[in-house]
């Protein structure tokens, strides 16, 4: 009946993607799906493509693992998040659409700029391609997970049986088709995380496991074996939704700014009740399966909906973490695969390419990249929180200052994004490096000091001081860059007041 339910859950989203290939009818509509989407649609594509399988695998793991300490980062999930639709979404709608139409965050950065020898696009595209294969690296690892718990096959297997299954309805579909499936996919998610957690609740002797719970100490203790730096790690995650292309490019894809404002509710809503759902499998955990007894904490959500529901609800359930791990994996390789097409190919060897021959280059590229991801997923020791960790710091760190600064700093050049952009994803490559340094080194007590820290903090603050340096002492943009800077900011007056 589970895998019944699962196979009903598959064909419906191939119906989604075929009917969003045959309403898909030039490039503009196979990566930004025309901006004609709704305020409810790009809503929980935000939502679902962000928390990835990382809300239902990564975040009940930690809290199983380490109990309610774990908050912190899911706190400063919700406090980035919703500063970015406030501060980035209206002005980078407006802007991405008047500088050139630019359909992603790499054309877009170039055409703020200028870049006429398309270095911008050029470093853009491939700071993309690096992290978010890496990105789908770790989706690859959690759908992997879910089905070789599901089916008892090997790892390779089951990484085998998803990649196809994602990255083929991915290169169908395109935007379209991944927005459409993700707005089905963010409410199957948040149903399972509302429901099991409840279920579970009524499945435990609560007059045993409860007072059993409180004096647990270090698992009900928020800053249990956390230091400050530690906590401000765990927050600092908030500061990645500032440079994640596959969620800025939402909201140049929304239709308009009054649906902007929609989207920005019910996606604020959805993610907090997601994520209280999410804590609370991790904490019913323990109280079902007893503190450390899994073998693996991130298969605590599946072991749950295993044991307390009926087959049909299990198969809803897993459908559920497979919609997670599916929407963020489908949108970074669409992004990808966009970044490809659009800003390598297109800008620089092939500028009249036709319209049908860019759509199926960027099918091909979501294959290749998947390719590389897939194998870069097969060490099975990979966990999903790890390899989403290092990604979401390379691409807040590289992208976050530079794009906030181009929508709110009229003098900003071209030369400082660069700066911002290279700084930013090398010093989070870079960063590690501290947490290898020998024991018997002289500078180990200070390494271990800066690898405590999380690798996002000093990218962006590196980026920042790149981005400052080459504005005040570079050369100021073109007159004409100052006016269209202007002219975005009378248009956000005018449609934030009709």
């Amino acid at each position: 009946m589970t895998i019944f339910i699962l196979i009903i859950y598959f064909i419906a989203i191939y119906i989604l993607a075929f009917i969003a290939m045959r309403r898909t009818q030039n490039h503009q509509d196979y990566i930004l799906a025309g901006r004609k989407l709704s305020g409810p649609v790009t809503a929980l594509g935000v939502g679902a493509s962000d928390m990835s399988g990382w809300l239902m695998l990564g975040l009940p793991g930690a809290v199983y693992l380490l109990g309610l300490s774990q908050i912190w980062l899911p706190l400063g999930l919700v406090i980035g998040a919703y500063i970015n639709w406030r501060v980035t979404a209206p002005r980078l709608r407006i802007y991405s659409e008047m500088a050139n139409d630019s359909l992603t965050i790499p054309s877009y950065l170039a055409n703020r700029f200028g870049d006429k020898k398309h270095l911008i696009r050029l470093f853009t595209a491939i700071t993309i391609i690096i992290f978010f294969t890496l990105y789908g690296a770790a989706g690859f690892v959690g759908a992997a997970t879910l089905f070789s718990h599901l089916f008892e096959i090997t790892y390779f297997q089951a990484l085998l049986i998803s990649a196809v299954i994602i990255v083929c309805y991915t290169a169908i579909g395109g935007f379209l088709a991944i927005n459409w499936i993700d707005l089905f996919q963010g409410s199957l998610m948040l149903l399972a995380l509302l429901l099991i957690p409840a279920i579970a609740i009524f499945a435990v002797d609560l007059n045993l496991t409860l007072p059993e719970l409180r004096n647990i100490i270090e698992f009900n203790n928020v800053t249990h074996n956390l230091s400050l730096i530690g906590i401000i790690s765990l927050m600092a995650w908030g500061l990645g939704y500032f440079g994640q292309p596959h969620i800025l490019i939402r909201f140049m894809a929304v239709k308009s700014l009054k649906d902007l404002t929609l989207a920005r509710r019910v996606c604020m809503t959805w993610m907090i009740l997601a994520l209280i759902g999410s804590i609370l499998v991790g904490y019913m955990g323990i109280a079902m399966f007893g503190p450390n007894q899994l073998n693996d904490a991130e298969g605590v959500f599946i072991e749950m909906t295993s044991r307390v529901t009926h087959p049909i609800i299990t198969g809803l359930v897993l459908s559920a973490i497979l919609s997670a791990i599916m929407s963020t994996i489908s949108s970074q390789l669409h992004a990808s695969a966009s970044a490809i097409v659009e800003d390598l190919y297109r800008s620089k060897l092939n500028p009249n390419a036709s319209q049908k021959s860019l759509v199926w280059l960027g099918r091909t590229m979501i294959f290749a990249v998947a390719i590389v991801a897939f194998l870069m997923s097969l060490d099975s020791e990979n966990t999903v929180l790890g390899l989403v960790s290092r990604a979401w710091a390379g691409l807040g760190a590289a992208f976050g200052p530079v794009l906030v600064a181009s929508l709110y700093w009229r003098r900003m050049n071209q030369t400082a994004a660069i700066a911002g952009i290279l700084s930013g994803g090398i010093t989070v490559m870079i960063w590690p490096v501290f947490a290898n340094i020998p024991e018997a080194s002289s500078f180990y007590a200070i390494a271990s000091q800066l690898s405590a820290v999380y690798e996002i903090i000093p990218g962006i603050i590196i980026s920042i001081i790149a981005i400052y340096l080459f504005t005040i002492f570079g050369k100021a943009p073109e007159q004409s860059f100052k006016d269209k800077f202007d002219l975005v900011e009378k248009t956000l007056y005018d449609d934030t007041n009709k």
